[in-house]
């Protein structure tokens, strides 16, 4: 619900995507992106952060996962 209100969406998961590019790093992208997630439980996330002592993790709404999704660190100088 938190990730909802920051990102002003609405509060029921009816909110469809459109087909429109979007542009990168826009609350758009970002609407997307956790509609296309699922419930962490059950899934990969939740392992890995168990096999670091991050427990009982699943539960979390807040806490969302996409298999085609990855982080990459950008380092500035």
């Amino acid at each position: 619900m938190e990730a909802r209100r920051f990102l002003s969406l609405p509060q029921t998961d009816n909110h469809r995507a459109t087909k429109l590019p979007a542009s990168p790093g826009s609350p758009e992208v970002a609407r997307r992106l956790w509609a296309m997630g699922q419930p962490m439980s059950g899934t990969s996330a939740e392992r890995y952060l168990a096999e670091r002592g991050l427990t009982e993790m699943g539960h979390l709404q807040s806490l969302r996962f996409h298999p085609n999704c990855f982080y990459c660190a950008r380092i500035t100088r």
